[in-house]
């Protein structure tokens, strides 16, 4: 009688081998296609009880970046021509950086319903100091917010500008409380490295909304008033923008290793709105530095497509 080989207590190491040979192929294609089975079905349910409420809790956002439209154009004699059209406002600008503001209309809190002089000061590039100084306020007597006061700046202990659009009063104005004041300026500033350019942007505001802006080129201690030139010619000590919205921009340069910044290197960005003209959504004036002086290069109007 003849003995079964598997039951006999010698296993030989030959056929041991054997049976892993067969077996592990097996169990690998058993393996792999249960795990497929089960992610199928695992899929299956999520999307079925989860996927549609995922998605709207978590909308994907599509930010668009400005499309210029070639083929709008306004007559040459409109209000609104311009050199380009986009449907968008500008935040940023393909290479270019936005230039720092080391002050940015700075605001204050002051107590209910006293009198208040506002006076600050900063410490600028190279040791210079930047000194504001207002008027006394009777917060009080400010029961019209619209009635906009103004304040004085100071750069190296010389009077630079007396008219930068200043703000003050009580957002409580029959209990004189919760008082508060902003002032339209900035500074526009780089640490490093201690050379590069730094620049005054004041604002005037005589209607209390638009802006009529200055700026200055702080260099060696004095303020250097840039003027502004249009693409007719024209030359102006300041120029109009909606509110303070204006933008100093840097040409980025990928080969300047050493991180120079030169003043033409710097554009200005200003917006005008008009408020009440359908399709229109304001227009840019794009600036460069020239000879120490604004020179405007580009006029871009926003074409509303709501409108």
């Amino acid at each position: 009688m003849s003995s079964n080989p598997f039951l006999s207590k010698e296993v030989k190491l030959k056929r041991v081998r054997k049976g892993f040979v067969i077996a592990l192929p097996v169990v690998i294609m058993i393996f792999v296609i249960g795990n497929h089975y089960i992610n199928l079905i695992d899929d299956t349910l999520r999307n079925h009880y989860v996927g549609e409420n995922q998605n709207q809790d978590n909308p994907v956002e599509e930010v668009e970046e400005n499309k210029v439209l070639g083929e709008f154009s306004f007559p040459s004699d409109s209000l609104f021509y311009a050199d380009e059209y986009i449907d968008t406002r500008i935040d940023e600008r393909d290479g270019y950086d936005k230039f720092i503001r080391h002050i940015d209309e700075p605001s204050y809190y002051f107590k209910d319903g006293e009198v208040v002089t506002l006076k600050d000061s900063w410490l600028l590039k190279n040791g210079y100091e930047l000194n504001l100084v207002c008027g006394e306020v009777d917060l009080k007597k400010r029961t019209d917010p619209a009635d906009f006061l103004t304040c004085e700046i100071y750069y190296n202990g010389n009077l630079v500008v007396d008219n930068v659009y200043y703000n003050a009063y009580c957002s409580d104005i029959e209990n004189f409380q919760d008082c508060f004041g902003k002032v339209s300026f900035a500074v526009f500033s780089y640490v490093y490295p201690p050379s590069s350019p730094e620049f005054l942007v004041t604002s005037y505001r005589p209607t209390g909304f638009d802006s009529s802006i200055s700026i200055f080129n702080l260099e060696n201690g004095k303020a250097n008033r840039l003027s502004f030139e249009t693409k007719e010619g024209k030359v102006y000590e300041d120029v109009y923008t909606r509110v303070f919205t204006i933008e100093l921009y840097e040409e980025q340069d990928p080969d300047n290793t050493s991180f120079q910044r030169e003043v033409n290197t710097i554009e200005l960005v200003t917006f005008e709105f008009a408020p009440g003209y359908d399709g229109f959504g304001g227009r840019y004036h794009v600036w460069e530095i020239e000879d120490d002086h604004f020179v405007e290069s580009k006029s871009i109007t926003v074409i509303d497509p709501e409108n």
